[in-house]
């Protein structure tokens, strides 16, 4: 039997981690294509799940938001896996994006010269590295600090209202 109390509060919880990150990206200004912010959806999010006695509630982010977050080092410094050579081709891509045209303000810019500029762009990000941007912690901490009371209100309250279901199922048996 799933506690529905508790399935409720990591459905709002979840809801507020998204909100929280979601207002850190915009506040902090982390938007080139945008695919941050979209992998922040509420619709693209997994759905909070009982398992027996264990209970999942994730928030899951595109895969490069701790680099953007943390930041990179320069190449051989540990953590970065970011390499010039297999970045390029990502950084090109990202080049075609409008949101990052506009930013940059590339529009109408020919292919060898994209090409050129994704080339600097990588290699800068493999020997300089490149600054975190901290939207995590700050908002994910406030969070953490309200969600422990709360689950245990919740669980309580689903304890009780279980007792009270066994122990009408037990009268109605008599």
């Amino acid at each position: 039997m799933a506690f529905k109390n508790l399935l409720t509060l990591l459905e709002e919880f979840q809801g507020l981690y998204l909100k929280a990150l979601a207002t850190q990206v915009r506040e902090k200004d982390i938007v080139a294509s945008g695919a941050l912010g979209d992998s922040l959806n509420p619709r693209v999010q997994p759905k909070v799940k009982a398992f027996g006695n264990l209970y999942e509630m994730k928030v899951e982010m595109i895969d490069y938001a701790d680099e953007v977050d943390q930041g990179t080092q320069p190449a051989g410094k540990l953590p970065n896996r970011f390499k010039a050579a297999t970045g390029q081709s990502k950084i090109e891509k990202w080049l075609t994006y409008k949101n990052v045209i506009d930013r940059l303000g590339i529009q109408g810019m020919p292919k060898t010269e994209q090409q050129s500029l994704a080339y600097y762009i990588s290699r800068n990000l493999e020997t300089k590295g490149k600054e975190g941007r901290n939207f995590l912690a700050p908002a994910i901490n406030p969070i953490h600090k309200k969600i422990k009371g709360r689950v245990a209100e919740a669980v309580s309250e689903d304890v009780v209202f279980s007792l009270e279901e066994i122990k009408r199922i037990i009268e109605e048996n008599k």
